[in-house]
């Protein structure tokens, strides 16, 4: 196993992706009980992802035979500079990051397949 995960973390570094990491199946309670807590905050503007997020914290939901889970990121543009005071880090978030997290995620699932 502990090639594996050499090896998983060489392709992440190879695709830009900053973070991996390797954690069981078993449902996220820390998340699900957030979840819980916020849903009346949630369902005025997020109530349509409430369903998907309480599936992704229990991954088993989504994949029955699920053993691991692996978790990627990445930083935003950490090779430009901040800024102007104007312009908000939000921005960065969803104008690169979005669309640079899923590549990579679709590239690891090539990979792990």
């Amino acid at each position: 196993m502990n090639e594996f995960k050499n090896d998983l973390k060489s392709y992440a570094d190879e695709i830009g992706l900053d973070l991996v990491g390797i954690t069981s199946a078993e449902p996220f309670d820390r998340f699900l009980h957030e979840i819980e807590k916020r849903e009346e905050h949630y369902q005025e503007r997020y109530a349509y992802r409430i369903e998907g997020w309480q599936n992704m914290a229990q991954p088993r939901n989504i994949m029955a035979d699920a053993k691991s889970v692996v978790v990627i990121g990445f930083f935003y543009l950490k090779e430009e500079p901040d800024p102007a005071p104007q312009c908000g880090k939000m921005a960065r978030i969803v104008t690169y990051g979005h669309l640079g997290i899923l590549q990579r995620a679709r590239q690891m699932q090539s990979y792990l397949k």
